[in-house]
């Protein structure tokens, strides 16, 4: 450690990154977040070359791959399979969101109804569903449950999925980097709802434990799945360190550029004293993390 008498090295060696410039301090604390994004890209470069993309192609409506046995959906005659392709007339887009759009249109009050247009073996079929007064879990209600319309169908849109991969090395590096810049997207986008929706984010913050627990059911899916976990590993790691934050990458890049503004270097005192809370809150931080994931895999 620096503060030991019988270290073999003088306090003012120029050799020592306390005393060099701050430049080179920043370059140096830089050179992790650097590293982890290059592996993210080269991650993703790699997934191109081999196994390629996978998007999906949206066609109009709503898959239905399962209907509860005596639910509304059922006695209304729905069957897994079907396509919701209009509500009361009302054509479904070809996208992601027409889930989200389905559930808006279907009334789920007790006794009102609803009629559907389903798409079942190349034909429409007409069917009027009423959504159920049952009784389901709900946080923050006394006894933990409550009455809660439903109507007993999962949903989900309706796509296929397709490969795409490259014809030259161009295209891999177009690809590669859309792939890179939608990952990066979602990272910020989660950082930023940690900010602005502290109590919201949490839920999905995650630590080793459920990083790992993820990874392995990732792994089961396929290397496309893999090569994806991997580059948002590391595009999450590059983000996380290049935070200023105490004990992270961007604490210490903080800290040489107020030294630079000041003229001066900072008392050691006060950097030893900033990483070392930093460090501890990390750690608290990752106990509770590693305690609540473990508990939730339980």
């Amino acid at each position: 450690p620096d503060d030991d008498p019988y270290k073999p090295y003088r306090d003012d060696d120029p050799d020592l990154l306390t005393n060099r410039p701050v430049l080179d301090r920043v370059a140096v604390a830089s050179a992790g977040i650097v590293a982890n994004v290059a592996c993210a890209f080269a991650v993703l470069f790699a997934q191109v070359c081999t196994v390629g993309t996978f998007d999906f192609s949206y066609s109009p409506g709503v898959r239905v791959p399962e209907v509860a046995t005596a639910s509304a959906a059922d006695r209304a005659g729905m069957r897994a399979g079907d396509v919701v392709v209009a509500v009361e007339g009302k054509r479904l887009a070809a996208s992601a969101s027409a889930v989200k759009d389905l559930a808006r249109r279907v009334s789920l009050q007790p006794g009102e109804s609803t009629r559907l247009t389903l798409l079942r073996d190349g034909s429409n079929v007409e069917v009027t569903i009423v959504a159920d007064d049952a009784y389901a879990p709900t946080v923050g209600v006394e006894g933990g449950m409550r009455q809660k319309p439903r109507l007993g169908v999962t949903l989900m849109p309706n796509s296929t999925a397709v490969n795409h991969k490259p014809s030259d090395p161009v295209e891999a590096l177009a690809m590669a980097s859309h792939s890179f810049n939608s990952l990066a997207s979602s990272v910020t986008g989660s950082l930023r709802k940690l900010i602005t929706a502290p109590e919201v984010a949490m839920d999905t913050l995650s630590g080793p434990v459920a990083v790992v627990a993820v990874g392995s059911e990732v792994a089961r899916g396929g290397n496309g799945g893999m090569y994806q976990f991997a580059a948002a590993v590391n595009i999450n790691l590059a983000v996380w360190n290049a935070m200023p934050l105490p004990a992270l990458d961007g604490g210490y890049i903080t800290l040489y550029l107020l030294e630079l503004l000041r003229r001066k270097k900072l008392p050691k005192e006060l950097e030893r004293s900033v990483m070392s809370g930093g460090l501890l809150m990390f750690l608290a931080l990752g106990m509770v993390l590693v305690v609540r994931d473990t508990a939730a895999l339980l």
